[in-house]
Order: structure tokens, then C-alpha cells, then sequence
């Protein structure tokens, strides 16, 4: 009630050293209790308010006090009248001495610290209210809700909206000022007059270059596009065509030490083919083996197209010697000859011969103007001199007699004179008359006269 109320707010304003907003607070719970409705607990909260500004009012007071000297006596106690007012006083308000009026005030320090003071007590919030009493074995009075953040949440919706709606203006000033694009086809193969009539509505910058490619050899088409086909390109940015020339050159081999069937197959590989083949002899090479290639107009190393024709030199050897004629020469002189052919001299038997000294070669083999392979071999025979035998004596002899004579002395009868029954006269050789005992060659014809 309204007399609990003031009792209340009166144990408040109990002098006491800080201990007036506790005290306040305490009666505040229990008018709060004994009420149990919303009018006790705010009278409760203006006696709590009240007490504070009394305690507040009195330390201003005691400044004051302590500053201007003791006070008059009497002056302690609050009169009825000032209790008065200070129950009627509302939050924040500061109690004035007796005897001022409403403008009037304590001049001086001690008034800024009683002003200060009376300040704080204005900011300073109030304490929650306690929770009410509630009869024994009845529920607890539920809280009541709190009030939802629709602010909030509408400042979300509307930020995302703003944000949908920048979104949409930028694609859409994008869809109208963006430069077109177009995706570039693959022109790989097609002549360089198709290609630009298949992109002319494109409105790129055009432009032509050569190479050479394999794949695309014949001259005049296109081998590829810088960018590659399949990329999006805007109008007006450059596209270059690379138009073939042909296929691509080749580094001629160097295909010396090879046999003509390894060089063929390699050449072969590079896309070229085998020109002229010319033999010749060399003193190195091994026969069948390429001794050097060429192309018109190239030497090995440089660059030639495909299909150029190679020409190749091969070897065919060491080139034949022809054997030099030995006979009459010595042995060391037949040497040292057959080594300036490469040939070599194997001597065999002696062997007597009728035009040849002795000592000297009388025949070889092979004979002499015949050709030989390097490194071949000559035999050759020294000779022995004329193959002569010693006249046998014929004398006494019959015709049949002289002819088994001569035949075992390695002659035989030439021409006779006289008669067949008749014995040996005399004898001559090629014309020379011989005696018993002359040398004479083998094989020679001795003619007779038989008396």
C-alpha cells in the first residue's frame, strides 16, 4: 500500500554511512513482496530512487559541513517539512538545506561537489526490480518475452535486396556495353581463301604468315590459327594464319661408313629417295660400303626438302694392280717393285732357261700385265741358265744306235745324210758341228751323216 510504500522510502532515508541505497533496495523487495503487482514495484522503485538521492544529498552535506564549519545546532535533524520533501523528490533530486529557497543554493566548492554528485545519481541506472513472491506450490510467473529484432532483420532483408539489385544492374550494363566474341573454327586443311571467307563475319584483324608442316604439305593451305581453334575471340583482336609452304626441310645425312642398304633405308625414313649410285674404287673404303653422298646445290648439314634425290658414292674397293714384269730382274729387285703395287713376291724352284742368266727370275706368276687384287702375291723363278747336256760320242754307231744315244742325252735326230745302213760320220747343231762332250740344249735336234 501506499503507507507501506512510505515506511519504506522513510527506512531509506536512515542516515548512514553508504548504506542508504542497500537499505532502499531491501524495503523495494519487500514492498514488491506484500503487493505483488506492477503499482508496488514501481512505488518501490521510487522509494529506492528517493533514498539514494537523500544519501547522496547528505554526504553533499557533510562537504559542505566540512568546509564552512559546524553547523548551527539543531540543524542536524530533518525537520517533518524535509522528510516531506524528500519522499515527494524523484529520482535525481538533491536535497536543499532549510531555510533556502528553490534558486538558492550553497555557493562556493562544496555546491560543484554537491551538483557532481547529484549528476552521477541521474546516469546512474537502477537496479532490477526482484523477482515477485509467488504463493507456496504455484508455478513461477512465466518472464515476458522479449521483443523480436524485426529491425535486424529487416536491415538484412534490405542489404540483400541492395546487393540483388546492384548485382542485376552490372550484369545487365555488361550484357550491353561488352564487346561480342566468336568461337574461332578449326581452318586446318582449307585453302587460305576458304579460311577468310569462313571467318569474314567475325570482324577480327586478319593476318597471314608461312611455315611449313608435314601434315599439311601442299603449299597453300592452312596448317593453323594463332589463337588455336576452339577459343573465344573478340571482335577486333588480331588472328593469324599460318598458310603452309610445303613440308617442312630436312638436315642431309651424312651417310659415309654405311652399306648402301643402311643408307637407303635412312634416307628412306627422311622422306627422300636414292638418286645415281656410282662405284669407284678406294684404297680405304671397303668394298659395298658408301664412301660419300650429295645433293645438287647441298652439302651434308645443310637443309633440302623431301623428295630431293641423293646421290651416293660407293666403294668398290682397293682398285686392282697390274703385275709388272719381273723376268731378268734379281730377286731384290723384283721386291722392291711388287711393293710399290701392293703386291707381294714369294719366289718358288729355279728353273733353267735358254735366254735368262742365272741367277736372274725366269718366270712368274701371274704373268706379267695380268691384274691382281692388292695385297696379292707374284711367285717367281730364278733361272739356272740354258738346260744343256753333254754331246754323246756317236761314233761306230748305227742309225738305230745313234738315235737311243741321243735320246737319252735329252736329243733327238735331226736331219740325216748318206745312208740308213751305214754307221756315225759326224754331227751338227743348228748348224755348228759338235764334238762328244759339247754342251748342247736339252731338246735340241742334232743332225747326222751316216757313211
Amino acid at each position: 500500500t501506499a503507507g507501506d510504500a512510505t515506511a519504506a522510502g522513510a527506512a531509506a532515508r536512515t542516515p548512514g554511512d553508504g548504506a542508504g541505497p542497500k537499505v532502499a533496495e531491501t524495503a523495494a523487495d519487500a514492498v514488491a513482496a506484500a503487493t505483488g503487482d506492477g503499482v508496488a514495484e514501481r512505488g518501490a522503485r521510487a522509494a529506492a530512487a528517493a533514498a539514494t538521492g537523500d544519501a547522496v544529498a547528505g554526504r553533499g552535506a557533510a562537504v559542505t559541513g566540512e568546509e564552512d564549519g559546524p553547523r548551527p545546532a539543531g540543524s542536524a535533524a530533518e525537520s517533518p517539512a524535509d522528510a516531506a520533501g524528500s519522499e515527494t523528490a524523484g529520482p535525481g533530486t538533491v536535497d536543499r538545506e532549510p531555510g533556502l529557497g528553490p534558486e538558492a543554493s550553497p555557493a562556493g566548492p562544496a555546491a560543484a561537489d554537491h551538483a557532481d554528485l547529484a549528476t552521477l545519481v541521474e546516469r546512474t541506472p537502477p537496479s532490477p526490480p526482484p523477482a515477485p513472491a509467488t504463493a507456496a506450490g504455484a508455478p513461477p510467473r512465466p518472464a515476458p518475452a522479449r521483443a523480436p529484432r524485426r529491425h535486424r532483420v529487416l536491415s538484412f532483408l534490405f542489404g540483400l535486396v541492395l546487393v540483388a539489385a546492384l548485382a542485376a544492374l552490372g550484369f545487365a550494363a555488361w550484357r550491353l556495353f561488352r564487346t561480342p566474341t566468336h568461337e574461332i573454327p578449326d581452318q586446318a586443311g582449307l585453302t587460305e581463301q576458304e579460311a577468310l571467307s569462313a571467318i569474314e563475319g567475325f570482324n577480327w584483324d586478319v593476318a597471314t604468315d608461312v611455315t611449313r608442316d608435314d601434315t599439311y604439305d601442299t603449299p597453300g593451305d592452312v596448317v593453323r590459327t594463332s589463337p588455336v581453334a576452339g577459343r573465344d575471340l573478340a571482335e577486333g583482336s588480331p588472328l593469324v594464319l599460318y598458310v603452309s609452304e610445303g613440308p617442312e626441310y630436312r638436315v642431309l645425312p651424312n651417310l659415309a661408313g654405311l652399306t648402301v642398304d643402311d643408307a637407303t633405308a635412312e634416307l628412306t625414313e627422311l622422306r627422300r629417295v636414292v638418286g645415281t649410285t656410282t662405284e669407284q674404287y678406294d684404297e680405304v673404303v671397303a668394298a659395298g660400303i658408301v664412301i660419300s653422298n650429295s645433293v645438287d646445290g647441298a652439302t651434308v648439314g645443310e637443309n633440302v626438302l623431301p623428295g630431293t634425290p641423293v646421290s651416293l658414292i660407293v666403294s668398290q674397293g682397293p682398285e686392282p694392280r697390274t703385275v709388272p714384269d719381273l723376268r731378268g730382274k734379281s730377286e731384290d729387285q723384283a721386291a722392291r717393285l711388287l711393293e710399290q703395287f701392293g703386291l707381294q713376291l714369294a719366289m718358288v724352284e729355279p728353273v733353267h732357261d735358254d735366254e735368262v742368266a742365272d741367277g736372274l727370275i725366269a718366270t712368274q706368276t701371274p704373268a706379267a700385265a695380268s691384274e691382281l687384287e692388292r695385297g696379292g702375291t707374284v711367285s717367281a723363278a730364278l733361272s739356272l741358265g740354258p738346260d744343256l747336256v753333254a754331246m754323246p760320242d756317236l761314233a761306230g754307231l748305227t742309225l738305230p744306235e745313234i738315235r737311243e744315244a741321243l735320246a737319252a742325252a735329252g736329243l733327238e735326230v735331226g736331219g740325216l745324210l748318206g745312208s740308213t745302213q751305214g754307221t756315225f760320220y759326224a754331227a751338227s747343231v743348228d748348224g755348228r758341228q759338235v764334238q762328244p762332250n759339247d754342251p748342247v740344249r736339252r731338246g735340241s735336234s742334232v743332225d747326222l751323216i751316216v757313211l
